[in-house]
């Protein structure tokens, strides 16, 4: 999935950020029926470092949504 390939500079977590996506998915498997939502979302901007896009305000929203729709396990937020 290209979306969550980051730059370079962030190439020191990719092994951990890999880790945290398997283990979210997984448990986001075990979690079904139970009412129980997990999701991940790496966040490929700088927070609070541009535009609106990259404002806390804007991504809390985006958990909001996330969260009330209940839809997938995975929801890449990219401003790139």
């Amino acid at each position: 999935m290209e979306v969550l390939a980051g730059p370079p500079e962030y190439g020191n977590i990719a092994v951990a950020s890999a880790a945290l996506r398997a283990c979210v998915l997984k448990l986001t498997q075990g979690l079904t029926g139970t009412g129980v939502y997990a999701a991940h979302v790496p966040i490929f901007a700088r927070i609070g470092s541009g535009g609106p896009e990259t404002q806390a305000d804007t991504i809390a929203e985006l958990y909001w949504d996330i969260y009330t729709k209940r839809e997938g396990a995975e929801h890449p937020y990219d401003i790139r």
